[in-house]
């Protein structure tokens, strides 16, 4: 009886485990599979929709009007809140004006769904009459006037491009797939692999095509309408081909030029200022916001804590963040009635107050390094010497020590060593006489006063001087901030002439060495001392050997030899300068260059650059060379090309250029570093805070390294970049 239990358990137990592997054998259905069931889904979700009869066709039109064409997508959930409008339909004001026509009924094949356009979600309290060509849907412009091109002008391409619409209406079948408008074209990555923006590009939401913002308003002649954008472009498939294509045409550039040329004109009449109102509550909470961050930023570059023990707003023991805060609110009766009114309003109220928020501005401020690395061309710095300068006006200088870690001690000891020569010799010659010295200060004062009266000593002070003094100058030129490699090659190559022209002033450093002091000698050294005699070889002929003048031993041995050791180390780096500005020389003369050359020096660099620089690198220098001849008319210097580039935002028209530029403005001249004399990391990370987590250190240590540039930022686009997440409060 018992076997048989035991045998039962056993078969119970094994089929139990082959249903389980049955189970665990489930065949799934393969992507192919998946996507044709997907298929048959919509198509069957179309076939029905298709024969629900719509809304309008319950209405009929008011006598001496004809209907606005309103737009609906079928395919949209009404269940997310979003409004169906018609967006770039025209309204009529007054009964018995009929709207026109926008939308083009050929466009769309009868059996495609119309196109669609989502409003921001702003109920509309009553129709407002609009122009069409003043419509944020290019798709609705006709015929551009003039007054149209002063709207546009002054709005600018940020109006239109309706870069967050839907782009259900932008469906084209192409065989047996359908394609949409990817918003990737609205980006353009350069050969060095940066993104740039096509601020050229717009998109209709009505339509569903793509034109081209500059030829739309300005593009006339045949090239204008031989162009793919002209009356809308959709073909999807190839429009990685086609809008590059398009950037590089010349009508494009024609149209993109007079568009600046106009901009420019309308900037000194036109406030580019107005923006669209922000309702009472939005504008409520972006000035929290703003104090938040004033706050967040007086602390982070003081290196201060920010929280307490506790969150509560009239506790002492709150923190710096509230303290200040309240400090604030004492004197601001704005953040004193929202203090009083969300403060300690508990848990589910905002009031954007708390450690949290604190945290995550702490790391958006925190982002410095970006903010540097753009604007490194452009931001101020200032070359910092720790050795003391003489004064100028002083009269009598004071001998100066040399030091091991600062090359400028040396002109600063030369100088003042070569023009109070008699006064110090003079000192020494009384030092050794005073009785009340020690005996070795008054031997160490008598050995220098004698070496001091050699015409060679004297000689060399003075050569060394004016030498000193020239490559002083010249470094201190070098290290300025708006110093390009041009004129520092420039430069180089001037101190090179001047210490070659030095070989053929040997008479003149030596009238002026005599001249130095009443003691020193008239002769050389040489011409002085015994002359040895040598014991000569059995085979050496018995003549007398020649004997060189002191003169001429010293202007072949000491003087030719310093002259060439220094045009050796100038040429060693004047050939490394002059090998890079001849690759990006021609940026600096882009008016008088000629076209030719323009055009073999553009193209050595692309070679050069090849992975930075595109192809289509030598035509657009070449359309950048006429935009300089326009605005400047004549040569100017890279940086302030650079400079003028991104002041008139002209990168779009000119990616390939402004990559040039910056490669040629990041070159450094010369090699400098600079160190902190304290640590702030032991500032901000004390034992108090010793729990603080990495991020939020790196965050607060680069504030406060870099205070100068954080106060310094606007922080406009960080607040909105705050708001555009899911917040509880209306932003």
């Amino acid at each position: 009886m018992a076997t048989l239990i035991i045998h039962d358990i056993i078969v119970h137990t094994l089929d139990r485990s082959e249903n389980k592997k049955m189970a665990e054998r489930r065949k799934y259905d393969s992507g192919a599979q998946k996507r044709k069931t997907e298929r048959i889904k919509e198509q069957r979700q179309q076939n029905l929709l298709r024969q629900i009869p719509k809304l309008t066709g319950y209405f009929k039109p008011g006598a001496g009007s004809n209907n606005p064409h309103i737009e609906n997508n079928v395919d949209n959930d009404l269940s997310d809140g979003a409004m169906l409008t018609g967006a770039g339909a025209i309204v009529s004001s007054t009964a018995g004006t009929s709207s026109p026509t926008l939308a083009d009924d050929t466009f769309h094949a009868a059996s495609d769904p119309p196109p669609v356009a989502v409003s921001d979600g702003t109920p509309a309290e009553s129709p407002v009459p609009v122009e069409a060509n003043l419509s944020p849907d290019p798709g609705c412009w006709g015929e551009i006037d003039e007054n149209a091109r002063k709207y546009w002008i002054t709005m600018g391409p940020d109006h239109c491009r309706n870069k967050d619409a839907d782009v259900a209406a932008s469906e084209r079948q192409h065989k047996q797939q359908k394609r949409y408008f990817s918003k990737s074209l609205f980006m353009r990555k350069l050969a060095n692999g940066e993104i740039v923006n096509r601020e050229w590009l717009i998109y209709s939401p009505s339509r569903g095509t793509v034109f081209c913002f500059a030829c739309k308003l300005f593009g006339t002649g045949s090239h204008a309408q031989l162009s793919p954008l002209s009356p809308g472009f959709s073909d999807w498939k190839n429009a990685g081909v086609r809008l590059p294509e398009h950037e590089m045409s010349k009508s494009h550039k024609n149209a993109t030029m007079t568009y600046l040329k106009r901009s420019a004109a309308n900037a000194g009449c036109i406030d580019h200022g107005l923006k669209q109102q922000f309702d009472s509550e939005h504008a409520y909470w972006k000035e929290v916001l703003r104090r938040v961050v004033v706050v967040v930023r007086h602390l982070s570059e003081r290196g201060l804590a920010f929280r307490g023990k506790t969150e509560i707003i009239g506790r002492s023991d709150n923190g710096n963040f509230l303290g200040t805060l309240e400090v604030i609110s004492e004197f601001d009766p704005f953040l004193k009635a929202h203090m009083e009114k969300f403060g300690n309003a508990g848990k589910g109220t905002p009031s954007y107050l708390s450690s949290t928020i604190c945290q995550e501005f702490i790391e958006l401020m925190g982002d410095l390094h970006y903010v540097i690395r753009k604007t490194i061309p452009y931001s101020d710095y200032t070359t910092i010497t720790a050795g003391l300068e003489p004064n100028e006006n002083q009269r009598i200088e004071t001998l100066k020590s040399l030091s091991d870690t600062r090359w400028t001690a040396h002109t600063t000891a030369t100088k003042a060593l070569c023009q109070n020569y008699a006064n110090i010799q003079q000192s020494l010659l009384e030092l050794s006489e005073d009785s009340s010295q020690h005996v070795t200060t008054k031997r160490e004062a008598v050995s220098l006063s004698s070496k001091m009266e050699q015409l060679e000593n004297a000689f060399l002070c003075n050569l060394w001087n004016n030498i000193l003094q020239r490559f002083h100058r010249t470094s201190a030129v070098l290290q300025a901030v708006d110093l390009d490699l041009s004129n520092a090659v420039d430069l180089v190559g001037s101190l090179r002439g001047y210490v070659a022209n030095l070989r053929d002033d040997f008479d003149k450093f030596e009238n002026a060495a005599k001249k130095m002091s009443p003691s020193v000698s008239q002769s050389y050294k040489a011409d002085t001392q015994r002359q040895r005699k040598r014991t000569k070889k059995a085979d050496e002929p018995p003549e007398p050997d020649s004997v060189r003048p002191g003169r001429d031993k010293f202007r072949t041995t000491v003087f030719i030899a310093i002259i060439d050791r220094l045009l050796a180390e100038i040429d060693r780096r004047y050939d490394s300068y002059k090998n890079i500005r001849e690759t990006f020389g021609f940026l600096s003369h882009l008016s008088s260059i000629s076209l030719e050359d323009l055009r073999r020096e553009a193209t050595t660099l692309q070679e050069k650059y090849i992975g930075d620089l595109e192809a289509d690198f030598v035509e657009e220098i070449v359309h950048f060379r006429e935009y300089v001849k326009e605005s400047q008319g004549k040569d100017t210097s890279a940086g302030l090309l650079l400079r003028d580039l991104r002041e008139r935002n002209l990168q779009t028209a000119f990616p390939n250029v402004d990559i040039a530029l910056r490669l040629f403005m990041t070159l450094p001249v010369t090699n400098a570093s600079g160190e902190r004399s304290f640590s702030k990391l032991g500032l901000i990370k004390n034992r108090l805070r010793s729990t603080m987590g990495q991020n939020k250190l790196n965050h607060l240590t680069l504030m406060s390294l870099e205070s100068d540039i954080l106060r310094k930022l606007d922080f406009t686009s960080l607040i909105n970049d705050f708001t555009r997440k899911a917040r509880k409060a209306n932003f």
